[in-house]
């Protein structure tokens, strides 16, 4: 007995064919998409700053050192650095990881203090990032708040789009998983935050990571130096803090930019 198929069974076997081969390159072309956003947002960032949003290089004004801002670390230095970052800024990520690997050697060169500078306008999330890492603060105070810090970034991922898993990071170090919800619906600590993100304004503070230069009390240089930027000052201070004499200057941090010191 012989088979013999029907023009519509050829047809229907034809388009069967059809609709795998646009499912298989439709796959392949959501797979094309996906590796270039990651490529350009992550692998290879935009901007030679290497700063989240860009501005200016040189900021008009930056408030002095209080007596609660936050140290990293104290050393007998002349300097002190403070870095400006958020959270949800990918360049401060990075250069958070890189003074944790040398941590053991930079903090005898100069003095490090962290201030948080969510840029709201940009970041939805940071505000609340902001009030969780405050609320860590005054239950743990400065070296859980760094832990918790380390945490946060070690555990970012670009898919989230909550901070649940950042308030569980809290919780974990933090004295009582209620302290954090108590600390949260605190007006006090929310009006905090609200005055040091208007603060951020008159610090004429836009972009992250950057930073402000003191020697001793007074400030010397402020710079929206991004992730470079900071880098290469960072590597200044280290190498030179013995002779650190020297008055610091913007055409000494232009020098240091251009590696030509």
């Amino acid at each position: 007995m012989v088979w013999v198929r029907s023009k519509k069974t050829l047809h229907h076997d034809y388009s069967s064919r059809h609709i795998w081969i646009y499912a298989i390159y439709g796959i392949w072309a959501l797979l094309s998409i996906f590796a270039i956003y990651t490529i350009v947002t992550i692998i290879w960032p935009s901007g030679s700053s290497e700063s989240h949003v860009a501005t200016e290089k040189h900021i008009e004004y930056m408030r002095p050192l209080v007596s609660d801002d936050k140290y990293r670390w104290r050393s007998s230095s002349k300097y002190t650095l403070v870095i400006y970052e958020s959270l949800d800024c990918k360049y401060c990520r990075k250069l958070n990881a890189e003074i944790h690997k040398n941590i053991s050697y930079l903090r005898w060169k100069f003095n490090l203090v962290y201030r948080n500078a969510p840029l709201v306008d940009l970041e939805p999330l940071a505000e609340e990032k902001s009030l969780i890492t405050e609320c860590v603060y005054r239950d743990a105070w400065g070296d859980k708040m760094f832990d918790f810090i380390d945490r946060v970034y070690g555990d970012y991922q670009i898919f989230h789009r909550d901070n649940i898993w950042v308030k569980n990071i809290a919780k974990k170090i933090m004295s009582t998983p209620q302290s954090l919800e108590n600390c949260m619906s605190d007006p006090v600590q929310k009006s905090k935050i609200a005055n040091d993100i208007k603060s951020l304004a008159i610090d004429g503070i836009s972009s992250t990571p950057s930073i402000g230069i003191f020697y001793w009390d007074k400030l010397v240089g402020r710079y929206a130096s991004g992730f470079n930027g900071t880098m290469r000052v960072i590597q200044y201070l280290a190498k030179f803090e013995d002779n650190a004499d020297q008055f610091w200057s913007d055409e000494l941090f232009e020098k240091i930019q251009k590696w030509k010191i």
